[in-house]
């Protein structure tokens, strides 16, 4: 097999020569530079090569996520590996919800791992498909926030839900991730969004790094859910995990979330596996939050209380 041909879009020379040096050093002989958006777009008309690194950070007007539309309409199914310094989360989401094939923090060693995405591109088929994410995660990030929970993976949609102002918010879960319908801030249209599994441990690991383990940035509040997705889906997902449950759904109505599925159902002092839903009206939705905020306190009690007062106190 030839080695694979790759574009390089960088912040600037000394990232290109970060990044081609750890390419070279795994193996692919050709590796090409295209210096901003415009750049990038007229070589992409002219060559050919199997994968993309772009920086969100680029020389010019056009960012790494306005370039990666162009690119998108030039070449669909071309993988396209992003890196940033940002240390966003709102990059982070808006990378993978405009179909890069990963998103790897620019943090040290970083151009080690996107080379060895590179050579995975080179060995999987179907452009890159079945290729393992990165997963950059800064050391100060608690193992157990990684884990495949749902406790970790709705709270990963809650704080999207959050972050970009949706509402009227269905979520389904499916194979290798989760279908989420909402409704955007301002408007009376519904959007679907995909979160796929393998992108939720750095989706995390970025959030956590950017606002720490308990904050957030926005919160919408409403007469259901006082502080926000995150809170709900956070404390909802515990006792998901608590169930051993499966193929959940959680869907918001006015006055009222339902959440369903299939795990552990006690009665009668017998355990057994079974349908479980869930009703959550706006008391039940205190009590949750409220179990969930004291839950927190117990498990560390050392870390100074955050901002609210009474019933829906943040850590």
């Amino acid at each position: 097999m030839s080695s694979p041909v790759v574009l390089v879009v960088p912040e600037n020379g000394r990232q290109f020569g970060l990044l081609s040096k750890a390419l070279r050093g795994a193996g692919v002989g050709e590796v090409h530079q295209a210096e901003g958006a415009a750049d990038t777009i007229r070589w992409l008309g002219l060559y050919h090569c199997d994968a993309c690194i772009l920086s969100y950070e680029l020389p010019g007007k056009r960012n790494g996520i306005e370039t990666l539309f162009d690119i998108r309409n030039h070449r669909p199914d071309l993988p396209v590996i992003m890196v940033s310094r940002s240390n966003s989360e709102k990059v982070a989401v808006e990378a993978f919800h405009a179909g890069v094939l990963d998103y790897v923090p620019a943090s040290r060693g970083y151009e080690h791992a996107v080379a060895g995405l590179i050579k995975q591109i080179e060995a999987a088929p179907a452009a890159g498909q079945d290729v393992v994410p990165a997963q950059i995660v800064p050391p100060n990030v608690d193992e157990h926030l990684l884990r495949p929970t749902y406790q970790n993976r709705l709270r990963v949609i809650g704080r999207n839900l959050d972050l970009y102002g949706y509402r009227r918010v269905n979520i389904l879960e499916v194979d290798g991730g989760f279908i989420v319908r909402a409704s955007p801030q301002n408007s009376r249209g519904v959007e679907t969004l995909e979160f796929v599994g393998k992108q939720f441990a750095q989706l995390i690991a970025n959030a956590t790094q950017s606002r720490g383990d308990g904050e957030r940035a926005f919160s919408h509040p409403t007469g259901l859910l006082p502080t926000g997705y995150e809170d709900f889906l956070r404390a909802v997902g515990y006792l998901l995990d608590q169930h051993a449950a499966e193929a959940i759904t959680v869907s918001e109505l006015e006055e009222l979330a339902v959440v369903g599925g299939v795990g552990r159902v006690d009665e009668t002092g017998v355990s057994r596996y079974g349908p479980i839903q869930w009703l959550f009206r706006s008391d039940d939705v205190a009590v949750l939050l409220d179990r969930a905020y004291k839950q927190r306190r117990e498990a560390a009690p050392r870390q100074p209380v955050g901002g609210g007062k009474g019933l829906f106190r943040r850590l």
